[in-house]
């Protein structure tokens, strides 16, 4: 593991690293780097104190707004927060001391990072009430990138993502993220999703190659 503080999609275009297990799957990135089909959903959450709650993107217009400086949510802070002041961090607990130091009125903060008491234990928020509302819009899938300079890489990631999807398969995968987050629906949501559109695949070929045998 090394640090990449400039985000995967950089460093997997630099060529800086070759692996990266949370990449965007969209947008298609195209011959700048290769992303596996998704095993993970991301939401994302408007963090505001009390007493000036805010819940949605037109309640953080003209206020400042902290949140990490990353691709998602540089894009989401672009298309949805236009009017607010915008306080970008580098770290996820920067951005949460930010909003309860009260230098950013708001912040954006995803879920499922890692920790589900890292909220809870942060001593910044210890005085102020701190108010979450879903992002609906911000909702983000994920796969395994890799680095297009490396064949080996490529390949890397495409084994691990069929192995992750083994590992959902017999439930090994569920019980590890409710172990560690408290949380599956993410991962399992996505695999049903991909589960589902698979077998809507085959059944429309089916039906294709029939009617094709049919009109002969």
């Amino acid at each position: 593991w090394i640090p990449a503080p400039e985000g995967p999609e950089v460093s997997l275009e630099a060529g800086t690293v070759d692996l990266s297990p949370l990449v965007p799957t969209v947008p298609d990135p195209g011959n700048r780097y290769y992303v596996t089909q998704p095993w993970i959903k991301f939401d994302s959450y408007l963090l505001s104190l009390q007493p000036h709650p805010m819940a949605k993107p037109a309640d953080v217009v003209g206020h400042t707004l902290a949140y990490l400086d990353r691709t998602m949510s540089r894009r989401l802070v672009e298309t949805d927060f236009k009017g607010a002041r915008l306080v970008p961090r580098l770290e996820l607990g920067q951005v949460l001391e930010a909003i309860c130091s009260g230098e950013a009125e708001a912040a954006i903060f995803p879920d499922s990072f890692g920790d589900p008491d890292f909220v809870k234990r942060s001593d910044a928020c210890g005085s102020g009430l701190l108010l979450a509302a879903h992002l609906p819009q911000a909702k983000v899938s994920l796969g395994i990138g890799a680095s297009n300079q490396s064949l080996a890489a490529v390949a890397a990631a495409k084994l691990i993502r069929s192995e992750i999807e083994i590992f959902n398969r017999d439930g090994t995968l569920t019980s590890v993220f409710f172990g560690w987050l408290l949380n599956s629906s993410n991962v399992t949501d996505v695999m049903v999703e991909l589960t589902r559109a698979r077998g809507r695949a085959w059944v429309l070929s089916l039906v294709l190659a029939i009617l094709l045998l049919i009109l002969g």
